[in-house]
């Protein structure tokens, strides 16, 4: 029972001397305005459209298909979902005439 007092004490002695010195300005917690917004974590971090893994957008293997910007984790990946998308859509280009069709 003695050493559980004791250990009380000790962390109460620990809250105070934390709140003391935040009150002198010697420690900070963040407050909300200095946490990332949700915009700011959007420029931080992409996920990955093959696998799902999030990783920093600096790190990122980019692409641009139909006009959009992607994020690949590796080369791997973006081949991987080229190839995927080829499976699933193999007639993409199919609605346009081949060279040399005239359009009537």
């Amino acid at each position: 029972m003695g050493v559980l007092l004791v250990l009380g004490i000790i962390f109460l002695l620990l809250l105070c001397s934390l709140g003391v010195a935040r009150i002198l300005g010697l420690i900070s917690w963040p407050t909300t305005s200095q946490r990332p917004t949700q915009t700011d974590t959007e420029d931080l971090l992409v996920q990955d459209p093959h696998c799902g893994r999030y990783l920093a957008r600096e790190d990122a293997v980019t692409e641009s298909i139909d006009g959009r910007t992607l994020f690949f984790c590796s080369r791997f990946c973006r081949l991987r979902y080229a190839q995927r998308q080829k499976q699933r859509h193999p007639d993409h280009n199919a609605h346009r005439h081949p060279p040399g069709h005239l359009q009537q």
